[in-house]
């Protein structure tokens, strides 16, 4: 049975274990200093797919068959008013990466357009200038230069019940990428 609260699903690559206890660690850490909601590291690769569960899952399957674990790396901190993109890093734009949001769309049906791809580092809503101290306070720690160049693996992707309730996510499928 599908959600039945206002909700839509959602794709996500996970990060390789190394990757994602550097990122959780990071969110936590945030989210401590900040009193925000941690939340599971993850880059989103295909946004608002609708359909029942059952068929989404077969999808999340077919979808995992075709792609391969990926490398990526991060382009710089960010921020926006929006809550889900309160802090961000953004995620270098590669062929690849571009090939794999395109294949999901197709898959899922979704749109194309708009994909902007960024792993959250912090969800909230809170003022420009407090955004801006946080990166700031990000860039000192040097984070981001640790992972810049070397970059970070994705070797699963995973299918989320998302909505606005985020105590109402759930994971629903994880499955290793096999292409």
């Amino acid at each position: 049975m599908g959600a039945t609260w206002s909700s839509t699903y959602s794709i996500w690559l996970m990060p390789d274990a190394e990757a994602n206890a550097r990122a959780m660690g990071e969110i936590r850490r945030l989210a401590s200093a900040y009193g925000t909601v941690p939340f599971e590291p993850h880059v989103t690769i295909v946004d608002s797919a609708r359909g029942e569960e059952t068929y989404l899952i077969n999808k999340t399957i077919e979808f995992a068959r075709r792609i391969r674990p990926l490398r990526l790396d991060f382009s710089g901190l960010d921020q926006t008013d929006q809550y889900f993109r309160c802090v961000f890093a953004r995620i270098r734009e590669t062929r690849e990466l571009i090939d794999c949001h395109s294949l999901g769309a197709d898959i899922f049906k979704v749109q194309k357009n708009g994909f902007m791809p960024h792993m959250s580092l912090m969800y909230g809503n809170m003022p420009a200038g407090k955004r801006a101290e946080i990166i700031s306070g990000i860039e000192k720690d040097g984070l981001l230069d640790k992972l810049r160049g070397s970059g970070f693996g994705v070797d699963r992707l995973s299918l989320n019940i998302v909505g606005a309730d985020m105590g109402r996510w759930k994971t629903l499928k994880v499955l290793n990428l096999q292409g």
